[in-house]
């Protein structure tokens, strides 16, 4: 179960397969309809709405945004330059379209993007006698729950010895930007140090991806026919259920109620003794 990508019409898929997009689709105009969203469902749970850059496009990409996100799915608007569709965008310039694409189909929780920053920004917070980004790593390997965006990667493995070039240039560009939201909920608990509250982010984000997976899982198993293929899917349905229980073992220690990460709702984590 992975991305789609939805464009106005059949030239922009055609260009768009031709540099090898084919998760591209074309929704013939502006509007979604609940036939095209569970078709859709059979195959990926997050989408990548490329509209043209137009006052009923920008209009339609709203729309269309919101009703996926209704029907559970991962979304993400991509804005192309001013006056260019996918087609022209290609012929004009087939490598900046290449790595404009690249940069903006990984869809991924908010709370991923805030984690990596706030291991860059403050790479000497210790949480529970051991360095954050140790205990970081340990834990997306164990529990098989790594980053999606490559970059997040890259400068995950950079923390932990890897360094490079790219990793020195992305870090110093990231802690002189700063991050409002981290300091926003930094500043919102006082009373906590910055390894608790940095270990509430990665039981968040663990806590979407499983989610996530648990989602594709399910569809997966709607829609497949093959008996031997619907067995390895519940094996693995159930390994992630189990995950969830295990994540939620640490939630049940958490109330929410105002910290900066979802975009629409701010929620606070504050720890329960115990």
């Amino acid at each position: 179960m992975g991305t789609v990508i939805l464009t106005e019409g059949f030239k922009d898929v055609l260009a768009m397969h031709a540099v090898g997009y084919t998760h591209t689709v074309a929704l013939m105009g502006t509007n979604i309809s609940k036939i095209q969203i569970e078709k859709l469902k059979q195959y990926c749970c997050k989408a990548v709405i490329l509209l043209d850059v137009d006052t009923p496009g920008e209009v339609a990409a709203q729309k269309i945004n919101h009703t996926l996100i209704d029907e559970g799915f991962l979304t993400r608007i991509l804005r192309l330059p001013p006056g260019e569709d996918p087609d022209s965008f290609l012929k004009k310039d087939p490598k900046e379209f290449c790595r404009f694409m690249a940069r903006g189909t990984t869809i991924a929780h908010p709370s991923e993007k805030l984690l990596i920053e706030a291991c860059v920004i403050y790479p000497d917070v210790v949480c529970r006698e051991k360095p954050f980004t140790e205990l970081l790593t340990e834990l997306l390997i164990q529990q098989d729950l790594p980053f999606q965006i490559p970059l997040h990667r890259e400068m995950l493995h950079g923390l932990t010895g890897g360094r490079s070039r790219s990793f020195e240039e992305v870090a110093k560009q990231w802690r002189k930007k700063g991050n409002k939201e981290l300091e926003a909920l930094l500043k919102s608990n006082p009373q906590e140090d910055e390894g608790e509250i940095f270990l509430r982010l990665l039981i968040l984000y663990m806590e979407k991806r499983v989610e996530v997976l648990i989602y594709q899982l399910t569809c997966r198993m709607r829609y497949e026919t093959e008996e031997e293929k619907r067995i390895r899917l519940l094996d693995e349905l159930t390994i992630r259920q189990q995950q969830e229980c295990f994540v939620a073992t640490y939630l049940e220690r958490i109330w929410m109620d105002y910290f900066p990460v979802m975009g629409k709702c701010r929620t606070t984590y504050k720890w329960s003794p115990g």
